[in-house]
């Protein structure tokens, strides 16, 4: 029987079983932890880092391009209807935006090398389940091809922060 307590002021982690499992747990504890970025130093002499509880919000303000919210994302290959949800919800977080056209989150999209072939149809598959990730604002003309107005909505944002911690379950083909 193998026991393992790990302090880290009172975060306490204490494990007890077979030696194969505690080294387990704490070789993966070891990797988390190293993945973590340190805060500046503090006056004390110590470092913070800042951790990120299971469960809590990924605030996608956090990353600096789209790029790096694609790139934080395990699931790989993305379907288009995945691309234009994670690229209208980081354009609208990040900007602060109220309402996004397909041709404005399929731009961002070419900027790095994933636009979709037809946005219309990936924002559809957003806005053709239930419940809904994406919502048609509003249509500007009449014809098919008029120009639409899009905004991801609360289970949308959801679906993007599940699809970062690569917890995406969608059964059928999009």
């Amino acid at each position: 029987m193998a026991q393992l307590k790990i302090d880290l002021n009172s975060g306490i982690l204490e494990v007890e079983g077979e030696e194969s499992l505690v080294k387990e747990i704490y070789e993966d504890f070891k990797k988390q932890l190293s993945s973590l970025q340190p805060t500046k130093m503090s006056s004390d002499g110590t470092r913070k880092i800042k951790i990120q509880e299971e469960g809590s919000n990924m605030d996608l303000s956090e990353f600096q391009t789209l790029a790096d919210c694609v790139a934080a994302i395990p699931i790989s290959p993305l379907t288009e209807v995945q691309r234009a949800l994670v690229a209208a919800a980081f354009l609208q977080i990040k900007g602060n935006l109220e309402k996004l056209s397909g041709q404005e989150i399929n731009k961002e999209l070419k900027q790095i090398g994933q636009a979709t072939e037809n946005i219309t149809n990936a924002i559809s598959g957003n806005i053709n389940v239930k419940p809904q990730r994406m919502i048609q604002l509003r249509k500007s003309g009449t014809s098919r091809q008029a120009k639409k107005e899009y905004k991801v909505t609360p289970p949308g944002i959801s679906a993007v922060k599940k699809l970062i911690k690569g917890e995406w379950r969608d059964e059928k083909k999009e």
